[in-house]
């Protein structure tokens, strides 16, 4: 910075002719860097900010989108693509165990439609998928390829290398598990960790809620069905009240066959009375043996 003035003086201020030397203002190199540097750290941080500002947002979408439906089907479905989306993992599974411990569902989500074939329905053959029945805890892997519990009979999985496993637990009981695998950025962080462990615990209570109101719905269709042939035995009319209850039992259990069979003379002989459903048909009046049945084992411990 620099000023030069010049002229004359004010007569009372005395005659004569003056001037400023230039002076420029610096600061030390020193001081500089220090300015720069943390200049630099403070862009990280709120860089930083916003990088884990998103990701929240991104916890509540997938959050919202998994409690926002009741068809337990879609619920699980819903949770394993919010968690692919989540945290960029190109496949994403959701392990769901029977009573009896076993693989009761596997729904899969990023496969093509000849790798889900390869995989199959229930993949018992890859232990891994049950490594987090054993202690409920988090699995994470960095080479899928490299652990002993990937060698079983279905080696033509797809080409998944970082492998994140986290548990889905209802009620504090363990439901299931969810795996995710192939993440955009090579490896998943701590941070998608703790944000895949966050969904699942909504995933829990999005279960909860679905199994509930799936209760519920059954609840009230027996008792309307209930009522239905309640009203066909006390009428006059000529609607068979066996006939309303095998067509009521068909639509409520979602089966594809519904049928009520009357003994014979022969012991070991049943005979299909009643029938809906899939070759209702075909099936009407057809005498069936009973022995080794379950209608057989449910007539035998009437008597």
């Amino acid at each position: 910075m620099a000023i030069n003035i010049g002229g004359s003086v004010n007569p009372r201020w005395g005659e004569g002719r003056f001037a400023i030397v230039d002076e420029r203002l610096t600061f030390p190199d020193e001081s500089k860097g220090q300015l720069d540097k943390a200049i630099s750290n403070l862009i990280e941080q709120a860089a930083e900010v916003l990088r884990s500002q998103g990701r929240l947002r991104a916890l509540i979408r997938a959050n919202q989108a998994v409690v926002e439906h009741l068809d337990l089907p879609t619920v699980l479905r819903t949770i394993v693509e919010s968690a692919v989306e989540l945290v960029d993992a190109r496949y994403g599974a959701l392990s769901v165990l029977g009573s009896d411990g076993g693989l009761e569902q596997f729904i899969t989500v990023g496969m093509t439609p000849a790798e889900a074939v390869t995989i199959g329905a229930f993949p018992h053959g890859f232990r891994l998928f049950g490594a987090l029945s054993d202690d409920s805890a988090p699995v994470y892997l960095e080479q899928l390829s490299t652990d002993p519990r990937t060698a079983g009979p279905t080696p033509d999985l797809p080409n998944m290398e970082n492998f994140l496993g986290v548990p889905v637990r209802v009620r504090k009981e363990l439901y299931g598990n969810l795996y995710l695998s192939s993440p955009g950025s090579g490896c998943f962080s701590a941070e998608d960790e703790q944000l895949v462990e966050a969904l699942a615990a909504t995933a829990g209570f999005a279960i909860d809620n679905a199994r509930l109101y799936a209760e519920t719905s059954r609840r009230q269709a027996w008792w309307e069905a209930s009522a239905e042939i309640t009203a066909a035995l006390l009428s006059d009319g000529d609607e068979d009240s066996i006939d309303v209850l095998v067509r009521r039992v068909l639509a409520i259990a979602d089966a594809d066959l519904a049928c009520v069979m009357l003994p014979t003379s022969d012991p070991d002989e049943l005979i299909v009375d009643a029938v809906h459903g899939d070759d209702a048909a075909t099936l009407r009046g057809r005498a069936i043996s009973s022995v080794g049945s379950l209608a057989g084992c449910v007539l035998g411990s009437c008597q």
